[in-house]
């Protein structure tokens, strides 16, 4: 008999799942019947309805099952493939990567925006601080109150390299980026105070730019400052000062601060006090003199005597530089006149002499000075010194001592020197209104010696006193206060000229303040304090503390705290993978 629990081929399917599928053999074709018949009976249902107009059949098709169920497929689609470690490994990476070098570069650009806009940003390495505003530039940078604009006659870069250049030929490797320096200071200026502006011109592509300056020399190295008052045109000379001491050791200093302020002071201030050179009379020019001068907020005129003309009352002091030939009685007369200004007085001749002069042929000239209490030699002659505690260098460069009364106080504890002094005499201390003091002086150790015996005289003791070196001669007139004009005699015309330059002396400061208080101008309203800056080698060193800051900073904080917060970001993202 055939077993049919033995013969069933499929063991795994139990009776009853084997009547069920019988069954549903015997139901199939049925079904089948009845969908192909589904069809044709929904088509006769929608043959009627499509008569009433295509719009409303599209909508219903549109609003079908079959349409959902495939927007519903496609959405389930995008969301599995959003989701999926392909595109999370690939795409997303690659768009974050390159968001990040996007945001790198925007930073960039963004720091670099940044800090041209405020200098005052960028972070100062220096040792010394050098590009950094300092105390007392800072001062004169506030005081600007009315608009002044610095312009350099060249591009920033071209200023930038032409400056470093040519300090590191002239100085060396030590000012090689004095370029930069003064680029930097200048722009923090601006910052700071709104009334500063830097510009830059460039003559090649802008030569008309000149025709607004057509009493200046103006080059690719000229820097401008100026406002509505005045200008002032500085030269990169003027940035840079050089002094020897009596070794002959030369020291390069910066002047930047000093020359930017001073330019910027000077083209502020209501009036520049006014000083004329004479001319006409075979004097020299003292241009180390006007330069100082003119560095220090005077302003330098040229008076011709020869004109016979009265001289500008505008003029506070008049210089005479060892002329060598007589003035006339009118061109006295003019002098004379100046200094009694229509009986305001409040006016100042310097007179500087040689100990080169022949002065035996210069009745008048030596009669206008006997008037204010100085007898003048009569020919060569000079005074040396005796004892070598008391000069520098030589015989011919005595040490001057400092009056008990004198207008240079701030001074009278430093070092004055005078070159090829001529023997003068004071006549008497006061006379017809006129009282004469001697404000600088040589040692008692001093002798006056013929220029033609230099070197072989050998002085007794009898010949050896103090000459005065410098006197002032004054008469006033009574007001409110009392109004003085003054005569100044100077013995030597080079202690105001080639001695200004002499490092270690304090010449150029008493020839300032000299002139400002001739001027009236010994106030704060147009000076600088500002001291030359040593150029040495470490002027643009990373200072040690700078160094430990900046690498503890970056390399112990900001780098592991950069590496940290990328791993702590990767691993949140992968923990949801």
């Amino acid at each position: 008999m055939f077993d049919e629990k033995k013969d069933n081929l499929n063991p795994a399917v139990p009776e009853d799942a084997a009547s069920e599928a019988a069954a549903a053999e015997e139901t199939a074709p049925a079904a089948e019947a009845a969908a192909d018949a589904a069809p044709e009976a929904a088509e006769s249902s929608r043959k009627p309805e499509a008569e009433n107009g295509s719009a409303e059949s599209a909508a219903e098709e549109k609003d079908s099952p079959k349409a959902g169920k495939t927007k519903k497929a496609k959405k389930r689609k995008f969301s599995v493939w959003i989701h999926s470690t392909r595109f999370k490994h690939g795409s997303l990476s690659s768009v974050f990567v390159v968001g990040v070098l996007v945001l790198a570069v925007l930073i960039n650009v963004g720091a670099t925006a940044l800090v041209n806009r405020f200098p005052s940003l960028r972070l100062d390495m220096t040792a010394d601080q050098r590009l950094s505003l300092n105390e007392d530039f800072t001062e004169v940078i506030d005081k600007i109150d009315v608009p002044t604009e610095i312009i350099f006659c060249a591009g920033h870069d071209t200023v930038e390299n032409t400056v470093n250049n040519i300090m590191a030929n002239q100085v060396g490797g030590d000012a090689m980026n004095e370029g930069t320096r003064l680029l930097e200071l200048v722009s923090k200026a601006s910052e700071r105070n709104g009334n500063i502006k830097v510009s830059y011109v460039d003559l090649e592509t802008n030569p008309g730019f000149t025709s607004e300056y057509p009493n200046e020399k103006l080059t690719a190295y000229s820097i401008i400052i100026k406002s509505d008052k005045r200008h002032k045109v500085l030269a990169i000379s003027d940035l840079y000062k050089s002094s020897q001491d009596s070794y002959g050791n030369t020291t390069h200093v910066s002047n930047i601060e000093y020359a930017i302020g001073n330019a910027m002071l000077a083209v502020n201030v209501d009036k520049l006090p006014i000083v004329g050179v004479v001319t006409g009379h075979g004097e020299t020019t003292p241009s180390v003199l006007t330069s100082l001068l003119s560095d220090n907020n005077f302003e330098i005129q040229t008076v011709d005597l020869m004109l016979s003309q009265p001289i500008d009352s505008s003029i506070d002091v008049i210089v005479i530089n060892a002329p060598t030939g007589d003035y006339t009685p009118e061109q006295i007369r003019i002098l004379e006149d100046f200094l009694i200004n229509e009986e305001k007085y409040g006016k100042n001749i310097v007179v500087m002499l040689s100990p080169m002069q022949d002065t035996s042929d210069m009745p008048n000239f030596k009669a206008f000075m006997a008037d204010w209490g100085i007898g003048v030699q009569e020919s060569g002659s000079i005074v040396m010194e005796s004892d070598n505690s008391h000069y520098v260098g030589n015989a011919l460069t005595p040490l001057l001592q400092f009056g008990e009364e004198t207008i240079f106080d701030d001074y009278s504890n430093g070092v004055a020197l005078a070159y090829a002094v001529a023997p003068i005499e004071v006549l008497w201390d006061s006379h017809s209104g006129i009282a004469v003091s001697t404000v600088l002086s040589t040692y008692d150790s001093t002798y006056s010696v013929s220029t033609e015996d230099i070197g072989t005289y050998e002085p007794k003791d009898e010949d050896k006193k103090s000459y005065p070196v410098m006197t002032i001669s004054a008469k006033g007139v009574s007001g409110s206060t009392i109004t003085y004009s003054r005569v100044i005699t100077l013995a030597s015309t080079e202690m105001f000229n080639y001695y200004t330059q002499y490092g270690s002396a304090k010449n150029s400061d008493c020839a300032v303040t000299l002139f400002r208080f001739l001027s009236g101008t010994t106030g704060d309203e147009n000076k600088v304090y500002i001291s030359p800056t040593k150029l040495t080698t470490s002027d643009f060193t990373v200072s040690s503390s700078m160094v430990n800051m900046v690498g503890m900073t970056i390399f112990m904080i900001l780098v592991p705290l950069l590496v940290l917060a990328v791993g702590l970001i990767v691993w949140l993202r992968r923990r949801h993978l």
